[in-house]
């Protein structure tokens, strides 16, 4: 049960939210901008109210994995985060479209959210200040990342919810390898700037 738990809810993370906003324009996201499917590079290639929606919906792929684990694991956090980290995973390399997905934050987001929701919340509003101050959505992904990392793993929190955030926080940081280094070299685009 627990490992066909975790599979749905890594199936659940590869749905292709972008993907599918792109296929009903004729267009592949995955062709423009960062080629990431994920609500920021949606937001360039199609407007910013597809990449909105495709934000909220992938969010509410993180928030599904944890309510399955916890409806399978009422009493206890390690199906939770093994579901929450498998869908996180799935879309960031989702199945259906050659696990080419997106960056895996606002899945997590969703996940931590109902796992930790102050912590939580904190590291978005960091994400929005930054994002507003910067223009960077990348810059404020990565620094709420590890300040969600941070908060999280040094609460007091049960041991599986650290895992879940080191293991999300992971992947993310994984996905955006790409963006640091823009970052560094200066070459990262602006909010605003289209695909």
């Amino acid at each position: 049960m627990t490992l066909l738990a975790v599979l749905l809810a890594y199936l659940v993370g590869s749905i292709p939210t972008g993907y599918l906003f792109g296929l009903l324009r004729g267009i592949d996201v995955r062709s423009l901008g960062s080629g990431a499917t994920g609500g920021t590079n949606v937001g360039r290639a199609l407007g910013w109210p597809a990449g909105v929606i495709t934000g909220v919906i992938d969010a509410g792929k993180g928030v599904a994995a944890a309510a399955l684990g916890r409806a399978l694991d009422p009493g206890g956090g390690w199906l939770v985060a093994a579901c929450v980290i498998a869908a996180v995973a799935g879309h960031s390399w989702p199945v259906f479209i050659a696990f080419r997905g997106g960056k895996g934050v606002a899945t997590a987001a969703g996940g931590l959210l109902w796992v930790h929701p102050y912590y939580t919340l904190v590291a978005i509003g960091v994400f929005v200040l930054i994002v507003l101050i910067t223009r960077y959505v990348s810059l404020g992904s990565v620094v709420a990342t590890i300040l969600a990392a941070l908060l999280i793993g040094l609460s007091s929190g049960p041991p599986s919810t650290r895992v879940l955030v080191l293991g999300a926080a992971a992947i993310i940081l994984f996905r955006h390898n790409a963006n640091i280094g823009r970052l560094l070299r200066g070459t990262e685009r602006r909010l605003g700037r289209q695909a």
